[in-house]
């Protein structure tokens, strides 16, 4: 192998671990931690906790229906 292709390797291994690193080092997270930006929700946009229909009433938790409601 030459010592220009030994160079080439070097630097396309250098950029591939440094290219790693910065995807890795972005997608960190602290567990538990809250968000720095948390907009208020317009009420029309949100699902309500329950909501009394006809068939009796449905209940949710984020928007999710409980097993009851399913």
């Amino acid at each position: 192998m030459s010592a220009t292709n030994t160079r080439n390797s070097c630097r396309f291994l250098a950029g591939a671990l440094f290219t790693t690193w910065v995807a890795i080092s972005a997608n960190a997270q602290t567990p538990g931690a809250s968000p720095k930006f948390s907009p208020d929700l317009p009420t029309r946009i949100t699902t309500p906790d329950t909501v009394e229909t006809r068939i009796g009433t449905l209940r949710y938790q984020d928007g999710t229906p409980d097993a009851a409601t399913v």
